[in-house]
C-alpha cells in the first residue's frame, strides 16, 4: 500500500533510538570509528552552506549571528540554502527505526526531508538556536532528533558511524540570557553529537543577553563574519 506523504504504517513503530544498544550497553551511535579524512573541494567549486535557523523569532539573536556568517560567506562565492524551522511543517523523530530497517533515510516525508537531504551535499552547516530551559528550543530539538537517521547503527568497530561524507564543518551557534558558563553542558553535548556525525565543530556562543531580539551581539556578529572568511577562504 502506498502511504500518503508524512505518514507511517503501523508496523513501522518498532523501537526508539534509545533502545539500540551494543553488548556493553552503550548506545551504538557513541561508537566513534576511525577519524574522518577531510573531503577536498575541487578548485573553483563554490562552498555549499546550509543555514538551519532554529529560533522562533525571525530576527532573533541566534538568527542574526547565523546570517552574519552566511552573508559574509556569500561575498566570497559560497552558495547558501536557508531553512527557518519555525515556518516549516514537520514532526520530531517517531522512534520507528525505519531509517535503519528499511531505508537509509528518514522515512517521514515532510519539510525536514529536504533539509536532511541537503546535509549530504553541504560543505558547511550552520546550526543555530536559543537555549530555553537548559536545552535548545523545541523547533530545533525536534529537527535535531530527526538527524538520528544520519547515523549508522550497523557500523563496525573500525567503521565510521555517520552516513554523511567526511570533511564537513558545523558552525554551532547558541544564545541565552544566563551568565557565561551557565549552559556549557549544552554546548558540549551538541558538539559531541555533531562530531559523531563527522563534523568539525566550530561553536559560537552568546551569553548574558537581554530577552529582546535586538540585544547587542556585535562581538558575536564580528566573530561569525571572521569565521566565515576563514572557512570559505580555506575551502
Amino acid at each position: 500500500m502506498k502511504l500518503a506523504p508524512g505518514f507511517l504504517d503501523d508496523n513501522s513503530l518498532e523501537k526508539s533510538p534509545s533502545d539500540s544498544y551494543n553488548a556493553d550497553q552503550q548506545p551504538l551511535f557513541f561508537r566513534p570509528g576511525p577519524p574522518a579524512r577531510p573531503k577536498p573541494l575541487s578548485k573553483g567549486t563554490p562552498v555549499k552552506i546550509v543555514n538551519i535557523l532554529g529560533s522562533p523569532r525571525k530576527n532573533g539573536t541566534s538568527a542574526r549571528i547565523a546570517r552574519a556568517f552566511t552573508e559574509t560567506a556569500a561575498t566570497y562565492g559560497a552558495t547558501i540554502t536557508e531553512y527557518p524551522l519555525n515556518s516549516m511543517h514537520y514532526r520530531g523523530c517517531q522512534g520507528c527505526e525505519g531509517c535503519h530497517t528499511r531505508s537509509e533515510r528518514c522515512v517521514l516525508l515532510d519539510d525536514v526531508t529536504a533539509v536532511l537531504d541537503d546535509l549530504h551535499r553541504a560543505d558547511i552547516v550552520v546550526f543555530s538556536a536559543p537555549v530555553y530551559f537548559g536545552d535548545t528550543c523545541g523547533q530545533f530539538k525536534s529537527f535535531y532528533d530527526r538527524m538520528w537517521s544520519l547515523i549508522r547503527t550497523d557500523a563496525g568497530e573500525d567503521e565510521r558511524g555517520s552516513r554523511l561524507l567526511p570533511g564537513k564543518t558545523a558552525v554551532l551557534i547558541l544564545t541565552h540570557v544566563d551568565a557565561a558558563g551557565a549552559h556549557d553542558d549544552v554546548v558540549q553535548r551538541y558538539t559531541l553529537h555533531l562530531e559523531l556525525f563527522g563534523f568539525e565543530v566550530r561553536p559560537l556562543v552568546a551569553t548574558g543577553l537581554r530577552l529582546q531580539s535586538s540585544a547587542d551581539v556585535d562581538a558575536q556578529l564580528s566573530a561569525a563574519a571572521a569565521l566565515a572568511r576563514e572557512l570559505v577562504r580555506a575551502g
